[in-house]
């Protein structure tokens, strides 16, 4: 069995758009006329390997095509929603076609399995979406145990200059995975929440 859907069956792509347009009716009554609709692939690396998915260049043009169909048909319908979604491992480059304006591309900063180091990969999805965002990694609990130095929670200099260099590059968005440690992490978390307030803070006396 393919681990993917089969983009190429338009009955497949066009269930795919009516679920995403049943959820967006729920968040619009919910939430107002701003939302998030999420078309992340599951997890793992597979895609349609069958003859008819061959035009599809990359496993990003196979990923983002279905969420370009919804994206077309949500703003039609909800324009001022928007289709989000991560640039993560197989899929962390653009696609090689235009996506719609609507659009939040939150890049992860690990499991980046494009030829582009980060600072690239952000320069080159600057030229498909608008609206970029950072899915950044403080602390993962089976990479870093809460030992004293490990992972970036750990580093407030660092997270600092990391998120002024985001903010100089356009990244609008941003969100962490962390763990709760308060003596590794505390000023880590800190000097995030206060940068996020204000990049141009004093560190030395923050």
């Amino acid at each position: 069995k393919d681990p993917k859907f089969d983009i190429s069956n338009p009955e497949l792509v066009d269930l795919v758009v009516r679920d995403a347009l049943e959820l967006a009716k729920a968040y619009h009554e919910r939430y107002g006329p701003e939302f998030v609709i999420s078309m992340d692939p599951s997890d793992n690396a597979g895609y349609c390997n069958k003859p008819s998915c061959a035009s599809w260049k990359s496993v990003s043009d196979q990923v983002y095509f279905l969420a370009n169909e919804v994206a077309k048909r949500l703003k039609l319908e909800y324009p001022r929603a928007y289709v989000g979604m991560y640039a993560y491992y197989l899929h962390s480059p653009p696609p090689s076609f235009d996506l719609e304006d609507n659009f939040i591309i939150y890049i992860a900063t690990a499991f980046n399995k494009s030829s582009y180091p980060l600072n690239e990969l952000i320069h080159e999805w600057s030229k498909k979406v608008n609206h970029l965002g950072i899915r950044d990694y403080f602390a993962v609990a089976n990479w870093h145990w809460e030992l004293p130095g490990k992972g970036k929670g750990t580093k407030p200099i660092g997270i600092h200059n990391s998120l002024v260099n985001y903010y100089k590059n356009n990244v609008k968005f941003y969100y962490t995975e962390t763990l709760n440690g308060w003596i590794t992490k505390g000023l880590g978390h800190y000097i995030a929440a206060r940068t996020l307030w204000n990049v141009s803070i004093n560190t030395e006396k923050e």
